[in-house]
């Protein structure tokens, strides 16, 4: 029997980041409107406001599907290069499997989509083109991905939709997805590796020292537990 799981992840990009946008000045080779635009270039797709990046949208690095880079309205990459680039000595150097922004699970019917070393490891990528709209207020990418396991088994057929905003000074990412059982019925592990991960730039991370905070929707400051 095929069950059906749907996630919604937000990330509202705002604190440190304010700041206003001037008005765009758009290449005429782009899909674009009077704010946003998307730039495909086959193996990824850049979503810019006003002519200038705020993230792009790698098909398939390491293991998955990601987000890299992420910049603010102001110009500052929020989340880390590494391993994407190595060129950034300034950043830590741990947990490969951290590429910015990104949706796994460590553990679908025993299968870790969650690591790229070690056994038993999952794979999430695409199987078809990626569509891309572009609004008045957004940008959207959406497509279908493949979750298998190792004998290349469909473990799961993803649905998702990546959704990019403008909310008063802020840039607001919305990540949608419906996960569908295939075969077998699906067992989400109860684990700490998973699901939507976020891995933040080295100058807002909070175990850095620099004095930055996290601040969760409880209002609880700094809780990482």
């Amino acid at each position: 029997m095929k069950t059906t799981s749907t996630f919604l992840a937000c990330l509202l990009i705002a604190t440190v980041l304010r700041t206003a946008v001037a008005e765009p000045s758009l290449p005429g080779s782009e899909t674009t409107t009077t704010q946003f635009s998307i730039v495909d270039h086959e193996a990824s797709l850049d979503i810019l406001y006003g002519g200038n990046l705020v993230t792009t949208y790698h098909k398939f690095s390491g293991h998955k599907p990601i987000l890299w880079p992420v910049v603010s309205p102001k110009g500052h990459r929020l989340t880390r290069d590494y391993p994407m680039l190595e060129s950034n000595e300034s950043e830590v150097r741990d947990h490969i499997h951290h590429r910015s922004v990104w949706l796994t699970h460590g553990e679908v019917n025993g299968v870790n989509f969650w690591a790229e070393e070690g056994a038993n490891l999952g794979t999430v990528s695409h199987q078809d083109a990626l569509l891309s709209e572009v609004t008045d207020s957004a940008a959207s990418i959406s497509g279908d991905c493949d979750w298998t396991d190792e004998a290349k088994k469909i473990v799961l057929k993803e649905k998702r939709i990546v959704r990019l905003s403008k909310f008063e000074n802020a840039f607001v990412l919305n990540f949608d997805c419906v996960l569908t059982a295939q075969e077998d019925a699906v067992d989400l592990g109860d684990t700490k590796e998973g699901t939507f991960g976020v891995r933040v730039a080295e100058s807002i991370r909070v175990e850095a020292g620099k004095g930055r905070r996290i601040l969760d929707s409880e209002v609880r400051v700094n809780d990482l537990k």
